[in-house]
């Protein structure tokens, strides 16, 4: 499904909620706030550049249309969240924040795969439309 995010605005995970018309049942904690989740075949990132607040850092790297992102610190390429995001079958939203403590992320746009690592954590070079 394609949602109409703006490029540049600022969302907070509850108003992301609102646009996706997540039922509420979903909402309440779980992987919303841990980084990446999917709904409707689309996944939904929320990458913290710097410390996140659980104290790591995975060092994600934004420069220009390129991020350079971690997963999770036990992420495998195997992990089947990992794999619906660089298989291409829905989109991946990108939304980013320097301090994890602002609950406000700014959207940069949609994701595609550039290189995949087999590493632990996994690591991406995503091109952000």
């Amino acid at each position: 499904m394609k949602y109409n995010f703006i490029k540049g605005k600022l969302y907070t995970r509850k108003s992301i909620f609102q646009i996706i018309d997540l039922p509420l049942e979903k909402q309440k904690g779980g992987n919303w706030f841990t980084g990446y989740t999917s709904y409707n075949n689309d996944n939904f990132l929320f990458v913290n550049l710097g410390k996140g607040r659980t104290g790591h850092n995975h060092s994600n790297k934004l420069n220009g249309k390129c991020l350079d992102w971690y997963g999770k610190l036990d992420s495998k390429l195997t992990h089947p969240s990992i794999q619906r995001m660089v298989s291409a079958v829905g989109y991946n939203y990108f939304f980013v924040r320097e301090d994890s403590n602002d609950p406000h992320f700014k959207f940069m746009g949609k994701g595609i795969v550039q290189q995949v690592f087999n590493e632990i954590p996994v690591r991406i070079l995503w091109h952000i439309e």
